[in-house]
This record gives C-alpha cells, sequence and structure tokens, in this order.
C-alpha cells in the first residue's frame, strides 16, 4: 500500500486534519517533514483514501498546501 502525506501549513492544521479523517473513517498520523517549505508538518494517509480526505477536508474549512509526498 502506498502512502502519501499532505502538507499543512501548521500543526494546528494537522491536528485539525488529523481530527477530522480519523472521526469520518480514515486512517491518518501527523508527521514533522524536512523537505516541506513553511512549517514542515504533513499528514500521513493511504493514497487510496486521498480523494476521500481531500473532500472532507475542504468540507471542513481545513487548509492544506495541496502538496503530496511520497513516504514509500
Amino acid at each position: 500500500m502506498s502512502t502519501r502525506c499532505l502538507g499543512v501549513r501548521s500543526v494546528t492544521y494537522a491536528q485539525k486534519a488529523r481530527d477530522v479523517l480519523t472521526a469520518n473513517g480514515v486512517a491518518c498520523r501527523i508527521l514533522r517533514q524536512n523537505r516541506i517549505s513553511g512549517c514542515g508538518w504533513c499528514v500521513a494517509l493511504s493514497a487510496a483514501s486521498i480523494p476521500k480526505a481531500e473532500a472532507l477536508l475542504r468540507e471542513n474549512g481545513v487548509k492544506t498546501t495541496g502538496e503530496y509526498y511520497d513516504l514509500s
């Protein structure tokens, strides 16, 4: 299974994203990433769950950078 990391602008947005996603059945975790510009936080999730995750985050007003990074 391929894991992708979605960049977010702050640890606060990473926590909000995690809370929204886990409440809606999307498994994810918060990671600190040095290769991301800005604060360097991301939310790791399976590539298969990206469409659902993007819709949930948009519906709940959670801002992301829109950038994905491969983890596996």
